[in-house]
Protein backbone atom coordinates (compact mmCIF):
# COMPACT_ATOMS: atom_id res chain seq x y z
CA UNK A 1 0.00 0.00 0.00
CA UNK A 2 1.35 3.27 -0.89
CA UNK A 3 2.01 6.20 1.40
CA UNK A 4 -0.98 8.07 0.41
CA UNK A 5 -3.25 5.34 0.48
CA UNK A 6 -2.08 4.19 4.02
CA UNK A 7 -2.54 8.04 5.30
CA UNK A 8 -5.99 7.83 3.71
CA UNK A 9 -6.95 4.87 4.83
CA UNK A 10 -6.56 6.05 8.43
CA UNK A 11 -9.86 7.99 8.24
CA UNK A 12 -12.11 5.27 8.43
CA UNK A 13 -10.52 3.91 11.85
CA UNK A 14 -11.67 2.78 14.19
CA UNK A 15 -13.01 0.29 11.50
CA UNK A 16 -9.75 -1.47 10.55
CA UNK A 17 -9.87 -2.52 6.75
CA UNK A 18 -11.68 -5.91 7.02
CA UNK A 19 -14.44 -3.99 8.77
CA UNK A 20 -14.79 -1.01 6.16
CA UNK A 21 -14.72 -3.43 3.47
CA UNK A 22 -17.47 -5.36 5.41
CA UNK A 23 -19.30 -2.87 6.08
CA UNK A 24 -19.60 -0.89 2.87
CA UNK A 25 -20.59 -4.03 1.16
CA UNK A 26 -23.52 -4.20 3.58
CA UNK A 27 -24.63 -0.95 3.33
CA UNK A 28 -24.17 -1.23 -0.86
CA UNK A 29 -26.27 -4.94 -0.87
CA UNK A 30 -28.99 -3.02 0.68
CA UNK A 31 -30.44 -1.78 -2.99
CA UNK A 32 -29.51 -4.79 -4.70
CA UNK A 33 -31.62 -6.68 -1.97
CA UNK A 34 -34.65 -4.86 -2.27
CA UNK A 35 -34.35 -5.28 -5.47
CA UNK A 36 -33.95 -8.75 -6.36
CA UNK A 37 -35.29 -10.80 -3.36
CA UNK A 38 -38.73 -9.48 -4.15
CA UNK A 39 -38.64 -11.40 -7.42
CA UNK A 40 -40.02 -14.94 -6.41
CA UNK A 41 -42.47 -12.77 -4.10
CA UNK A 42 -43.86 -10.89 -7.41
CA UNK A 43 -47.13 -13.59 -8.13
CA UNK A 44 -47.69 -13.72 -4.52
CA UNK A 45 -48.39 -10.15 -4.55
CA UNK A 46 -50.20 -10.11 -7.60
CA UNK A 47 -52.52 -12.83 -6.14
CA UNK A 48 -53.14 -11.39 -2.96
CA UNK A 49 -53.83 -8.18 -4.37
CA UNK A 50 -56.16 -9.28 -6.82
CA UNK A 51 -54.61 -8.04 -9.92
CA UNK A 52 -56.40 -8.19 -13.11
CA UNK A 53 -53.73 -7.68 -15.26
CA UNK A 54 -50.27 -9.67 -14.06
CA UNK A 55 -48.14 -7.53 -15.58
CA UNK A 56 -48.78 -4.42 -12.27
CA UNK A 57 -46.61 -6.34 -10.60
CA UNK A 58 -43.71 -5.64 -12.17
CA UNK A 59 -44.31 -2.00 -10.53
CA UNK A 60 -43.41 -3.26 -7.39
CA UNK A 61 -39.71 -3.49 -8.87
CA UNK A 62 -40.16 -0.44 -11.60
CA UNK A 63 -41.26 2.47 -9.00
CA UNK A 64 -38.20 1.31 -6.14
CA UNK A 65 -35.66 1.68 -9.04
CA UNK A 66 -37.50 5.12 -9.67
CA UNK A 67 -37.14 6.26 -6.28
CA UNK A 68 -33.62 5.11 -6.57
CA UNK A 69 -32.60 7.09 -9.36
CA UNK A 70 -34.11 10.15 -8.04
CA UNK A 71 -32.27 9.43 -4.37
CA UNK A 72 -29.17 9.43 -5.90
CA UNK A 73 -29.29 12.88 -7.37
CA UNK A 74 -30.15 14.30 -4.26
CA UNK A 75 -27.93 12.30 -1.67
CA UNK A 76 -24.74 13.72 -2.77
CA UNK A 77 -24.66 16.98 -3.02
CA UNK A 78 -26.38 16.60 0.45
CA UNK A 79 -22.95 14.32 1.82
CA UNK A 80 -20.67 16.93 0.55
CA UNK A 81 -22.37 19.42 2.93
CA UNK A 82 -23.67 17.77 5.73
CA UNK A 83 -21.01 14.76 5.90
CA UNK A 84 -21.18 10.86 5.37
CA UNK A 85 -22.24 10.22 8.57
CA UNK A 86 -25.25 12.00 9.58
CA UNK A 87 -26.85 11.28 5.95
CA UNK A 88 -26.28 7.26 6.08
CA UNK A 89 -28.28 7.62 9.37
CA UNK A 90 -30.93 9.57 8.24
CA UNK A 91 -31.16 7.48 4.91
CA UNK A 92 -31.17 3.98 6.71
CA UNK A 93 -33.48 5.53 9.42
CA UNK A 94 -36.00 6.71 6.23
CA UNK A 95 -35.25 3.12 4.93
CA UNK A 96 -36.44 0.69 7.78
CA UNK A 97 -39.75 3.31 7.78
CA UNK A 98 -40.70 2.78 4.39
CA UNK A 99 -39.43 -0.91 4.84
CA UNK A 100 -42.19 -1.17 7.72
CA UNK A 101 -44.78 0.89 5.87
CA UNK A 102 -44.24 -2.29 2.95
CA UNK A 103 -45.12 -4.89 5.67
CA UNK A 104 -48.53 -3.25 6.63
CA UNK A 105 -49.50 -1.79 2.92
CA UNK A 106 -53.06 -2.35 2.91
CA UNK A 107 -53.56 -1.59 -0.98
CA UNK A 108 -51.58 -2.49 -3.90
CA UNK A 109 -51.68 1.58 -4.23
CA UNK A 110 -50.17 1.94 -1.03
CA UNK A 111 -47.51 -0.40 -1.30
CA UNK A 112 -46.22 1.07 -3.99
CA UNK A 113 -45.91 4.64 -2.14
CA UNK A 114 -43.97 2.68 0.59
CA UNK A 115 -41.91 1.01 -2.49
CA UNK A 116 -41.00 4.57 -4.02
CA UNK A 117 -40.12 5.77 -0.21
CA UNK A 118 -37.56 2.49 -0.02
CA UNK A 119 -36.10 2.96 -3.17
CA UNK A 120 -35.64 6.62 -2.38
CA UNK A 121 -33.63 6.31 1.29
CA UNK A 122 -32.15 2.94 -0.78
CA UNK A 123 -30.10 5.51 -2.52
CA UNK A 124 -28.14 7.02 0.77
CA UNK A 125 -26.20 3.37 1.69
CA UNK A 126 -25.07 2.85 -2.36
CA UNK A 127 -23.45 6.85 -2.31
CA UNK A 128 -22.11 6.96 1.36
CA UNK A 129 -20.46 3.95 0.61
CA UNK A 130 -18.80 4.76 -2.55
CA UNK A 131 -18.30 8.65 -1.18
CA UNK A 132 -16.34 7.14 2.11
CA UNK A 133 -14.38 4.83 -0.23
CA UNK A 134 -13.07 7.77 -2.57
CA UNK A 135 -12.46 9.67 1.15
CA UNK A 136 -9.91 7.07 2.03
CA UNK A 137 -8.03 5.68 -1.04
CA UNK A 138 -7.43 6.61 -5.02
CA UNK A 139 -6.35 5.14 -8.13
CA UNK A 140 -5.85 1.75 -7.95
CA UNK A 141 -6.11 1.78 -3.97
CA UNK A 142 -10.04 2.57 -4.52
CA UNK A 143 -10.46 0.27 -7.07
CA UNK A 144 -8.77 -2.71 -4.65
CA UNK A 145 -11.21 -1.72 -2.20
CA UNK A 146 -14.30 -1.55 -4.80
CA UNK A 147 -13.39 -4.80 -5.78
CA UNK A 148 -13.82 -6.49 -2.76
CA UNK A 149 -17.37 -4.41 -1.90
CA UNK A 150 -18.45 -4.70 -5.56
CA UNK A 151 -18.84 -8.66 -4.89
CA UNK A 152 -21.66 -8.51 -2.54
CA UNK A 153 -23.15 -5.57 -4.58
CA UNK A 154 -23.41 -7.69 -7.82
CA UNK A 155 -23.78 -11.19 -6.20
CA UNK A 156 -26.74 -10.50 -3.66
CA UNK A 157 -28.91 -9.67 -6.92
CA UNK A 158 -27.72 -13.14 -8.43
CA UNK A 159 -28.44 -15.25 -5.01
CA UNK A 160 -31.30 -13.33 -3.32
CA UNK A 161 -34.00 -14.63 -5.79
CA UNK A 162 -33.22 -18.17 -4.78
CA UNK A 163 -33.06 -16.97 -1.48
CA UNK A 164 -36.47 -15.11 -1.82
CA UNK A 165 -38.12 -18.87 -3.07
CA UNK A 166 -36.79 -20.41 -0.10
CA UNK A 167 -38.47 -17.86 2.84
CA UNK A 168 -41.64 -17.84 0.62
CA UNK A 169 -42.04 -21.69 0.88
CA UNK A 170 -42.07 -21.77 4.60
CA UNK A 171 -43.99 -17.57 4.97
CA UNK A 172 -45.44 -14.83 2.82
CA UNK A 173 -44.32 -11.73 0.99
CA UNK A 174 -44.30 -9.71 4.38
CA UNK A 175 -41.78 -11.82 5.76
CA UNK A 176 -39.02 -10.57 2.71
CA UNK A 177 -39.93 -7.26 3.83
CA UNK A 178 -39.11 -7.71 7.50
CA UNK A 179 -35.76 -9.46 6.08
CA UNK A 180 -34.86 -5.98 4.76
CA UNK A 181 -35.95 -4.34 7.47
CA UNK A 182 -33.79 -6.17 9.58
CA UNK A 183 -30.67 -5.29 7.25
CA UNK A 184 -31.63 -2.16 7.03
CA UNK A 185 -30.98 -1.33 10.76
CA UNK A 186 -28.34 -3.57 11.64
CA UNK A 187 -26.14 -1.47 8.85
CA UNK A 188 -28.20 1.85 10.31
CA UNK A 189 -26.49 0.51 14.26
CA UNK A 190 -23.72 -0.72 12.62
CA UNK A 191 -23.20 2.56 11.08
CA UNK A 192 -23.51 4.73 14.04
CA UNK A 193 -21.57 2.84 16.55
CA UNK A 194 -18.17 2.50 14.08
CA UNK A 195 -18.05 4.59 10.93
CA UNK A 196 -16.50 8.14 11.20
CA UNK A 197 -17.03 11.15 9.50
CA UNK A 198 -14.64 10.53 6.88
CA UNK A 199 -14.74 14.08 5.11
CA UNK A 200 -13.27 17.05 7.19
CA UNK A 201 -15.13 19.86 8.04
CA UNK A 202 -13.24 22.02 6.15
CA UNK A 203 -14.05 20.01 3.42
CA UNK A 204 -17.91 20.40 3.50
CA UNK A 205 -19.15 22.62 -0.05
CA UNK A 206 -22.23 25.21 0.39
CA UNK A 207 -25.07 23.88 -0.98
CA UNK A 208 -26.15 26.13 -3.66
CA UNK A 209 -27.63 25.77 -6.88
CA UNK A 210 -24.06 27.71 -8.14
CA UNK A 211 -22.20 24.76 -6.92
CA UNK A 212 -24.33 21.99 -7.55
CA UNK A 213 -24.00 23.78 -11.20
CA UNK A 214 -20.41 23.81 -11.17
CA UNK A 215 -20.16 20.12 -9.40
CA UNK A 216 -21.98 18.64 -12.70
CA UNK A 217 -19.72 20.79 -15.38
CA UNK A 218 -16.50 19.70 -13.88
CA UNK A 219 -17.90 15.80 -14.07
CA UNK A 220 -18.96 15.97 -17.10
CA UNK A 221 -16.55 17.71 -18.93
CA UNK A 222 -13.84 15.97 -17.50
CA UNK A 223 -13.44 12.93 -20.56
CA UNK A 224 -12.01 10.48 -18.04
CA UNK A 225 -15.00 10.52 -15.85
CA UNK A 226 -17.72 11.23 -18.76
CA UNK A 227 -16.69 8.51 -21.22
CA UNK A 228 -16.23 6.28 -18.41
CA UNK A 229 -19.71 6.33 -16.86
CA UNK A 230 -20.70 6.10 -20.58
CA UNK A 231 -19.20 2.38 -20.37
CA UNK A 232 -19.37 1.33 -16.95
CA UNK A 233 -23.39 2.30 -17.58
CA UNK A 234 -23.44 0.10 -20.80
CA UNK A 235 -21.45 -2.83 -19.00
CA UNK A 236 -24.05 -2.45 -16.12
CA UNK A 237 -27.02 -2.67 -18.26
CA UNK A 238 -25.57 -5.96 -20.05
CA UNK A 239 -25.66 -7.80 -16.41
CA UNK A 240 -28.82 -6.55 -15.61
CA UNK A 241 -30.13 -7.18 -18.84
CA UNK A 242 -28.82 -11.00 -17.68
CA UNK A 243 -30.66 -10.85 -14.36
CA UNK A 244 -34.04 -9.69 -16.05
CA UNK A 245 -34.03 -12.21 -19.10
CA UNK A 246 -32.91 -15.78 -17.00
CA UNK A 247 -36.08 -16.24 -16.04
CA UNK A 248 -37.70 -16.52 -19.63
CA UNK A 249 -34.17 -17.25 -21.19
CA UNK A 250 -33.34 -20.18 -18.57
CA UNK A 251 -36.54 -21.06 -17.40
CA UNK A 252 -38.72 -20.75 -20.41
CA UNK A 253 -36.37 -21.74 -23.33
CA UNK A 254 -33.78 -24.10 -21.96
CA UNK A 255 -36.51 -25.04 -19.80
CA UNK A 256 -35.34 -24.92 -16.12
CA UNK A 257 -39.09 -23.60 -14.95
CA UNK A 258 -38.68 -21.89 -11.31
CA UNK A 259 -35.01 -24.21 -10.80
CA UNK A 260 -34.13 -21.10 -13.13
CA UNK A 261 -32.74 -19.46 -9.72
CA UNK A 262 -30.13 -22.30 -8.75
CA UNK A 263 -28.03 -21.98 -12.12
CA UNK A 264 -28.44 -18.19 -11.68
CA UNK A 265 -26.94 -18.43 -8.50
CA UNK A 266 -23.86 -20.55 -10.13
CA UNK A 267 -22.54 -17.84 -11.99
CA UNK A 268 -22.21 -16.00 -8.57
CA UNK A 269 -19.12 -18.26 -7.40
CA UNK A 270 -17.14 -16.64 -10.43
CA UNK A 271 -18.45 -13.71 -10.43
CA UNK A 272 -17.21 -13.50 -6.72
CA UNK A 273 -13.95 -14.72 -7.53
CA UNK A 274 -13.28 -12.85 -10.08
CA UNK A 275 -14.10 -9.61 -8.18
CA UNK A 276 -11.82 -10.98 -5.30
CA UNK A 277 -9.22 -11.56 -7.94
CA UNK A 278 -9.29 -8.07 -9.55
CA UNK A 279 -8.51 -6.62 -5.83
CA UNK A 280 -5.03 -9.07 -6.07
CA UNK A 281 -4.15 -7.77 -9.42
CA UNK A 282 -4.93 -4.49 -10.18
CA UNK A 283 -2.41 -2.45 -8.08
CA UNK A 284 -0.01 -4.59 -10.31
CA UNK A 285 -1.27 -4.56 -14.13
CA UNK A 286 -3.33 -1.04 -13.69
CA UNK A 287 -7.14 -0.07 -14.18
CA UNK A 288 -6.72 0.65 -17.68
CA UNK A 289 -4.99 -3.24 -19.06
CA UNK A 290 -7.63 -5.24 -16.75
CA UNK A 291 -10.38 -2.96 -18.47
CA UNK A 292 -9.21 -3.27 -21.51
CA UNK A 293 -7.96 -7.14 -21.50
CA UNK A 294 -11.38 -8.12 -19.92
CA UNK A 295 -13.43 -6.54 -22.23
CA UNK A 296 -11.95 -7.68 -25.13
CA UNK A 297 -12.34 -11.58 -23.51
CA UNK A 298 -16.13 -10.62 -23.34
CA UNK A 299 -16.47 -9.65 -26.69
CA UNK A 300 -14.59 -12.62 -28.30
CA UNK A 301 -16.63 -15.49 -25.49
CA UNK A 302 -19.99 -13.26 -26.31
CA UNK A 303 -19.08 -13.77 -30.00
CA UNK A 304 -18.54 -17.12 -30.22
CA UNK A 305 -21.55 -17.21 -28.63
CA UNK A 306 -23.87 -15.57 -30.90
CA UNK A 307 -22.07 -17.39 -33.62
CA UNK A 308 -23.90 -20.12 -32.32
CA UNK A 309 -27.17 -18.32 -31.66
CA UNK A 310 -27.23 -17.73 -35.36
CA UNK A 311 -26.58 -21.30 -36.36
CA UNK A 312 -29.42 -22.20 -33.72
CA UNK A 313 -27.33 -24.59 -31.83
CA UNK A 314 -26.50 -22.55 -28.53
CA UNK A 315 -26.60 -25.48 -26.11
CA UNK A 316 -27.32 -24.67 -21.96
CA UNK A 317 -24.20 -25.35 -21.20
CA UNK A 318 -22.51 -23.18 -24.12
CA UNK A 319 -24.87 -20.80 -22.89
CA UNK A 320 -23.95 -20.89 -19.26
CA UNK A 321 -20.16 -21.17 -19.80
CA UNK A 322 -20.53 -17.64 -21.52
CA UNK A 323 -22.30 -16.14 -19.21
CA UNK A 324 -20.00 -17.39 -16.70
CA UNK A 325 -16.78 -15.63 -18.71
CA UNK A 326 -19.18 -12.47 -19.23
CA UNK A 327 -20.75 -11.27 -15.89
CA UNK A 328 -17.43 -12.22 -13.88
CA UNK A 329 -15.37 -10.12 -15.99
CA UNK A 330 -17.46 -7.26 -16.30
CA UNK A 331 -18.55 -7.31 -12.20
CA UNK A 332 -14.56 -7.41 -12.08
CA UNK A 333 -14.25 -4.08 -14.39
CA UNK A 334 -17.35 -2.19 -11.91
CA UNK A 335 -14.82 -1.63 -9.72
CA UNK A 336 -12.09 -0.42 -12.08
CA UNK A 337 -14.56 1.85 -13.79
CA UNK A 338 -15.37 3.30 -10.78
CA UNK A 339 -12.15 4.18 -9.37
CA UNK A 340 -11.40 5.57 -12.94
CA UNK A 341 -14.75 7.71 -13.02
CA UNK A 342 -13.82 9.30 -9.41
CA UNK A 343 -10.20 9.78 -9.71
CA UNK A 344 -10.29 13.23 -10.12
CA UNK A 345 -12.88 14.50 -8.06
CA UNK A 346 -11.70 14.24 -4.28
CA UNK A 347 -13.06 17.66 -3.44
CA UNK A 348 -16.47 16.39 -5.16
CA UNK A 349 -17.00 13.20 -4.26
CA UNK A 350 -20.31 13.11 -2.71
CA UNK A 351 -21.67 14.63 -5.97
CA UNK A 352 -19.26 12.96 -8.32
CA UNK A 353 -20.71 9.53 -6.72
CA UNK A 354 -24.20 10.75 -7.50
CA UNK A 355 -23.38 11.66 -10.77
CA UNK A 356 -21.74 8.52 -11.20
CA UNK A 357 -24.26 6.24 -10.19
CA UNK A 358 -27.83 8.30 -11.56
CA UNK A 359 -26.20 7.77 -14.71
CA UNK A 360 -25.07 4.24 -14.60
CA UNK A 361 -28.59 3.32 -13.28
CA UNK A 362 -30.00 5.50 -15.99
CA UNK A 363 -27.93 3.71 -19.05
CA UNK A 364 -28.55 0.00 -17.28
CA UNK A 365 -31.85 0.50 -16.69
CA UNK A 366 -32.73 1.93 -20.93
CA UNK A 367 -30.20 -1.03 -22.03
CA UNK A 368 -31.58 -3.89 -19.70
CA UNK A 369 -34.90 -2.64 -20.81
CA UNK A 370 -34.82 -2.74 -24.04
CA UNK A 371 -32.89 -6.05 -24.42
CA UNK A 372 -35.59 -7.52 -21.83
CA UNK A 373 -38.63 -6.31 -24.15
CA UNK A 374 -36.58 -8.06 -27.45
CA UNK A 375 -36.85 -11.59 -25.65
CA UNK A 376 -38.59 -13.84 -28.79
CA UNK A 377 -38.65 -16.91 -26.87
CA UNK A 378 -35.14 -17.76 -27.68
CA UNK A 379 -31.47 -16.06 -25.98
CA UNK A 380 -30.87 -14.14 -29.46
CA UNK A 381 -31.87 -10.88 -28.21
CA UNK A 382 -29.82 -11.06 -24.39
CA UNK A 383 -26.36 -12.70 -26.54
CA UNK A 384 -26.49 -10.22 -29.50
CA UNK A 385 -27.33 -7.14 -27.24
CA UNK A 386 -24.60 -8.21 -24.95
CA UNK A 387 -21.89 -8.32 -27.65
CA UNK A 388 -23.09 -5.04 -28.83
CA UNK A 389 -22.49 -4.03 -25.41
CA UNK A 390 -18.97 -5.14 -24.91
CA UNK A 391 -17.98 -4.02 -28.37
CA UNK A 392 -19.24 -0.29 -27.52
CA UNK A 393 -18.02 -0.55 -23.95
CA UNK A 394 -14.19 -1.14 -25.42
CA UNK A 395 -14.79 1.57 -28.16
CA UNK A 396 -15.40 4.21 -25.64
CA UNK A 397 -12.90 2.87 -22.88
CA UNK A 398 -10.14 3.45 -25.61
CA UNK A 399 -12.19 7.21 -26.99
CA UNK A 400 -11.82 7.54 -23.18
CA UNK A 401 -8.17 6.82 -22.54
CA UNK A 402 -7.27 9.43 -25.61
CA UNK A 403 -9.68 11.93 -24.75
CA UNK A 404 -8.79 11.98 -21.32
CA UNK A 405 -4.72 12.37 -22.32
CA UNK A 406 -5.81 15.47 -24.59
CA UNK A 407 -7.37 17.05 -21.88
CA UNK A 408 -4.01 16.22 -19.28
CA UNK A 409 -1.43 17.65 -22.24
CA UNK A 410 -4.04 21.17 -22.93
CA UNK A 411 -4.69 21.56 -19.46
CA UNK A 412 -8.39 21.97 -20.47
Amino acid sequence: MSAVAQEASSRHQPMGLTEFVVFSSAAMAINSLAISIMLAALPQIAQVFAMSDPNRQQMVLTIFMVGFSAGQLLIGPLADRYGRRAMLSIGLAGYAVATLACIVAPSFELLLVARLAQGLCSATPRIISVSTVRDCYIGPQMARIMSLVMMVLFIAPVVAPTIGQIILSASNWQVLFAVLFVHGLVVLIWGWARLPETQPAEQRRPLSANQLVDSCRTFFTNPQSAITTLAAGICQGCLLAFLVSSPQVIGEHYGLGHHFTYAFSAIAVTMGLAAFYNSRIVARFGLMMIARASLAACAVAVLLAGGLVLWGTLSFAAFMATFFVLNSLLLMNSANFTAIAMAPHGAIAGTASSLYGASTTFISAVIAGSIGHAYDGGPAPLVLGSLACCVAALLLLELGARAAKAHAQTGA
